[in-house]
Order: C-alpha cells, then structure tokens, then sequence
C-alpha cells in the first residue's frame, strides 16, 4: 500500500467491530510515529514549585494553614492541617529541623502539598551541570556523577525531600567547585600582588634614574664651584694689589687659605651628599635585584632592564 500520495496519506483506525475505515490525512511522518506504543521523543520533566520562605517553619505555617483546605472544602484535610499547623505553633524551637521535616513529611503525604524546591533546585542545577566537568577541568569521574545526579534533578523537581536527598550526594562536585574557586582567588591575590609588585618596581626604577641624575647635577655642582671659587679669590686680589700693594701679599695668604678651606668643606659636603645618593642607589638596586628578577609565582620577569 502506498503510504504517500500526492503529499498525502491514509492510515487506518480499528472500529468497535473490526471494521477498518480509512482516513485522509497530511503525509508527516513524525506525527505517524512519534507517540507509538504511547511514547513521545520528547521527556517532560516536572517544573520546581516556587516560593521563598525565610525558614522551613514560615512554609508548614502558610501551607498547612486550614484554611487551605475550605475551599473545595475536604473535612479529612482540614483535620489533619488543624493538628499539624497547631503542632507547629507550638514548638519552642522553631528551627528544630528533625521535627519540622517530620511534620512537613506528614504534610506531603497526608494533605498533598507540594513544598517549595526552587531554591535548593537551582543550587543542586548549577552544582550538577556537567559543563562544570568538561574541557579544561574534564573528570571522568565527576562528568557521570554530575549526569546521574542532574537527570535526577530533573526528574524530582518539584519533590523536596527527594531533592534534598540528591543534595547530600554532591559532596565530591562541591568539593571539586570549591577547590577551583580557592584556587582562582589565590591567582586572583597572586596578580594583584604581582601587579603591585611591578608598580613599585617602576617607581623604584624612576626614583633610581632621578637619583642618578641628581649625582650627575651634584658632581657639576662641585665642578662648577671649583672653578668660581679660584676665580673669585683672583679678582679680589687683582683688586687688592690695585688699591693696596702693601696689602697684596698679605690678601695672598689670606685667600689662599680661604681656598684651601672651601675646597675642603665642599669636597665634606660634596663626598657627603654624593655618598648619601650611592647609597640610595644602591639599596635601590639590591631591591631591585631581590624582587624584580621574578613575578611572585616564579615566572621570570625583566631582570636585565631591572638592573
């Protein structure tokens, strides 16, 4: 029989006396046979049931209030509510988790309630995703457990208790997560160590080059004295020997001395002033020697230029 024709096609359907009628309809394949024997090539999960509460006592309270259950009214709920909602209201410690999860237990499986799981279902779907696993940070181990768990996600998505069984089964991907976190955030603090570590370096490298300069200004400072001193003790001579010749020898001796005693006092302050900027330098460039011949993680860095 000709399933095609003309972008048409028949299919029979079975009459209460088993009798065959057959109908037109448009040729599609995949409607003929996408729900043979009752199944769909597409799975339905169930959607996480919403709600934020800020403790698991809030929630029994608003969602075993009797009041739920008057309207359609269902005497056996209500009940039932009555008791857990009074047993609730009761207890002195309201984040007694082992009673508060048997109450909401009962309240499962007794009134039908369906507890909020959005919260811990997106935590448990971003812990779970088996991306996390994949390229670079690929674990045999972790990709199946991560699958596994997700497709159970999934499937209890609006269960509660089921969810928090799957929970207690992330231990090793959460471990794995928490592993990487630390690790980014101590290359994270290594970086920015690093970073400043270079930024000093080149305020040390600029303060080096000004002191260097400063030494170059300081050694033609003294140069430039040495030749104006001379040069001014001859002029007050001249002057001297022009005015007073008796005095001329006599000012001879004198600016001498005078010579002699500048000369000494700014090759002190000279020396002074000059060992002072060496030193300088010098811690500088053992600085520079100590730190800036590697980053902080061991990668080697401009040592040449540094020095």
């Amino acid at each position: 029989m000709k399933l095609l024709i003309e972008n048409k096609t028949k299919y029979m359907t079975q009459q209460n006396d088993d009798q065959y009628d057959f109908e037109e309809v448009k040729s599609n394949p995949q409607q003929l046979f996408s729900n043979i024997d009752g199944v769909s090539d597409k799975l339905e999960h169930p959607n996480p049931i919403p709600g934020v509460f800020e403790s698991l006592y809030d929630e029994i309270i608003k969602r075993c209030d009797p009041a739920n259950f008057l309207n359609p009214y269902d005497q056996e709920k209500v009940r039932i509510s009555n008791e857990l909602y009074s047993k609730s209201k009761t207890l002195k410690n309201k984040n007694d988790e082992k009673v508060l999860k048997e109450i909401r237990k009962r309240a499962i499986k007794e009134l039908g309630i369906k507890f909020s799981t959005i919260e811990l279902y997106e935590k448990l779907e971003k812990i779970c995703n088996v991306q996390n696993y994949t390229g670079d940070n690929y674990n045999q181990d972790f990709v199946n457990l991560a699958n596994t768990l997700f497709g159970q996600i999934k499937k209890y998505a609006d269960d509660i208790e089921k969810l928090e069984e799957i929970d207690t089964q992330t231990g090793d991907l959460v471990a794995e997560l928490q592993r990487r976190k630390e690790e980014e955030l101590e290359k994270q603090k290594w970086k920015e160590k690093e970073k400043k570590l270079r930024e000093e370096i080149n305020a040390k490298r600029k303060e080096r080059i000004s002191l260097i300069d400063e030494l170059d200004m300081n050694d033609g400072l003294y140069g430039m004295i040495a030749v104006i001193i001379p040069v001014l003790l001859g002029a007050l001579l001249k002057g001297i020997y022009e005015n007073n010749k008796e005095l001329f020898e006599r000012g001879i001796v004198i600016c001498t001395i005078i010579l002699i005693a500048c000369y000494i006092l700014e090759f002190i302050s000279y020396k002074k002033n000059k060992n002072t900027i060496n030193s300088k330098i010098a811690v500088i460039e053992q600085w520079l020697q100590e730190y800036g011949t590697q980053s902080l993680d061991g990668s080697e860095t401009e040592a040449k230029e540094l020095n």
